[in-house]
């Protein structure tokens, strides 16, 4: 450590209820259903509606959106996987039976 003291804001909370208003774990658990169109039209304009109203879960689905768009680019990069994750990627297939 580089003599910084540790707030209680650098810990990582214990359950998702200590960062997350109650109103909100319900839609947060929905939130991923609502971007992959998987939730009834019903849910999803209840998400929809829920989000516009509040800045807690704008923040959290502005987060996921970015997160996803990290992914996907991370994911379009051409060429093969460096030798070295390919190596382990085939020594947890060999370790658990499967050979390539």
């Amino acid at each position: 450590m580089s003599g910084r003291r540790r707030s209680s804001g650098d810990e990582m909370p214990e359950t998702i209820s200590e960062t997350v208003p109650a109103a909100c774990v319900g839609l947060i658990q929905q939130l991923w259903d609502h971007h992959d169109d998987e939730l009834c039209s019903d849910e999803s304009d209840a998400v929809r509606l829920h989000i516009d109203d509040c800045a807690h879960c704008r923040g959290f689905e502005r987060f996921q959106i970015e997160y996803r768009e990290a992914m996907r680019a991370v994911r379009l990069r051409p060429g093969p996987a460096p030798w070295h994750v390919r190596a382990r990627v085939l020594d947890a297939l060999a370790d658990a039976g499967f050979c390539p």
